[in-house]
């Protein structure tokens, strides 16, 4: 017996491995009716599957990856599903590269200059590195055959959507921020559907939160991690290695020697930068992803043999590697970029990050912190000091004394008030910390003893940069 449509000419999908049962109800989604008086059900599934099978099974294949990311020297987008013109949703209706797309805009020699012009509005020359070299480290994961480290930007409010708009690689007309308060299954299926992209979560700790929620926090931002550092395979009925670059934004740091920490606020970046940086305007990052891709496509041979070269136990070896490549691209349009973006030293920057995250150093997140909060504070030196009517920091030509409660207000505001003892304990074991009893010493200023924390002004800065005292706000006896 035949079954024909003789007035029906349309293209359906039909779920993977197909049988008669789902040929039966994918052509009854389609609107096809069946004469249910002549035939039973199971009588139509059967004669579907024994006219169909055959055919299914003697036709020629076309296999459309599901995913995003390098095949066979090609980037797959969206883009390659135009192949099947408007069938494409009905033929792949949940599939995750349906709707991601690179910018197709010709990349210009300004669009590049534009680029180099928004990164150098971000003072902080760590985090400019870092947002240069992550998106395209996270797109090319799957050919490198390494995974792309994983940033714990801890930041709050509005500068969370400008971060995503100078990372994100698809769907560049909204920030797409997923939260860990979902369940872990919730989180597996976001995973499995990025490859050769970035992918961005928050984790927040909030006063109202129970310790059930807590806990669930903490252990969604394990699987993050675990899945998107290449240390764990996603559960069934995925079962495969996910191969991207993650993000987690929080308001606490993330102790975990996989994760890049990196500090984050408004005096980070030129005034500017907010409205450059915005899902409003021309989407320059987006060219240059673009233009990236088209790079590592016209020279994918010389690019996989070089990263397959360069492989080290260094886990943010693949931020060197990514550099090398922009410079050429850079060079295409006659822009030197690392000299643009002041990175001559980037080697060092990368190295430093390198020994930060072996170490999971909770001193160096301090001395970081230090740097910045010291801006918005008095300095004063120890001994002109004649009187004391607000918190501030003292100094001689060896030593900061921090005052014990202005320490812990510093703390506190950066979520490290309960790591306060780790903090101090390795202060002191480094030598660094001076101390009567416990961790604290006294001071007398101004007929005025309290306590403080006594800290080797040395340790505050490297070879470089300003010395911390210099950053603080000048004492003024009249002020």
């Amino acid at each position: 017996m035949d079954i024909e449509f003789p007035y029906w000419n349309k293209v359906i999908a039909v779920p993977f491995p197909v049988n008669g049962r789902k040929l039966y109800r994918a052509l009854c989604d389609e609107g096809i009716c069946f004469n249910r008086e002549m035939l039973s059900e199971t009588e139509i599934v059967h004669l579907l599957e024994q006219y169909y099978m055959p055919k299914i099974k003697n036709a020629p294949r076309e296999m459309a990856n599901a995913l995003c990311g390098w095949n066979c020297g090609k980037y797959a987008t969206g883009k390659t599903l135009e192949f099947y013109g408007n069938d494409a949703k009905t033929l792949f209706p949940t599939l995750p590269r349906l709707n991601k797309y690179l910018c197709e805009d010709n990349v210009t020699v300004s669009d590049m200059q534009e680029y180099i012009h928004i990164l150098n509005m971000v003072k902080n020359t760590e985090l400019r590195l870092l947002l240069l070299v992550h998106p395209m480290a996270a797109m090319l994961s799957s050919i490198s055959e390494r995974a792309a480290p994983v940033i714990n930007f801890i930041v709050e409010g509005k500068i969370r959507y400008a971060l995503a708009y100078m990372t994100q690689v698809f769907e560049r007309y909204k920030p797409i921020i997923h939260t860990t308060s979902q369940t872990q299954k919730e989180i597996d299926k976001i995973l499995s559907r990025v490859r050769d992209e970035t992918v961005v979560f928050s984790a927040d700790f909030e006063r109202h939160m129970s310790a059930y929620e807590q806990n669930k926090m903490e252990r969604n931002v394990d699987e993050v991690i675990d899945v998107v550092s290449g240390m764990k395979i996603l559960p069934a009925p995925y079962m495969r290695k996910v191969t991207a670059g993650g993000s987690i934004f929080s308001n606490y740091e993330i102790s975990d020697k996989r994760v890049i920490t990196e500090y984050v606020d408004d005096e980070d970046f030129e005034e500017a930068f907010m409205n450059y940086a915005s899902w409003e305007n021309n989407d320059i990052p987006g060219k240059v992803f673009a233009a990236f891709v088209m790079y590592v496509e016209e020279n994918i041979q010389e690019v996989t043999k070089y990263l397959q070269a360069t492989k080290s136990e260094e886990p943010l070896q693949i931020y060197c590697v990514v550099i090398k490549f922009l410079v050429d691209l850079f060079e295409k349009y006659d822009i030197s970029m690392l000299k643009e973006l002041h990175l001559e030293n980037y080697i060092s920057i990368v190295s430093h990050l390198n020994k930060n995250q072996e170490n999971g150093d909770i001193t160096e997140t301090f001395r970081e912190i230090m740097r910045k909060e010291i801006q918005k504070i008095m300095t004063a030196e120890k001994g002109e000091v004649t009187r004391v009517d607000q918190q501030m920091v003292y100094y001689n030509d060896e030593f900061i004394w921090i005052p014990s409660e202005l320490l812990k207000q510093i703390l506190k505001k950066r979520n490290l008030l309960p790591a306060r003892k780790k903090l101090l304990t390795k202060l002191r074991e480094r030598k660094v910390l001076v101390t009567d009893v416990g961790f604290t010493k006294k001071l007398m200023v101004a007929n005025q003893r309290f306590e403080t924390l006594q800290i080797k002004r040395e340790f505050f800065t490297r070879i470089g940069e300003a010395d911390i005292v210099e950053l603080g706000k000048e004492y003024d006896d009249g002020f």
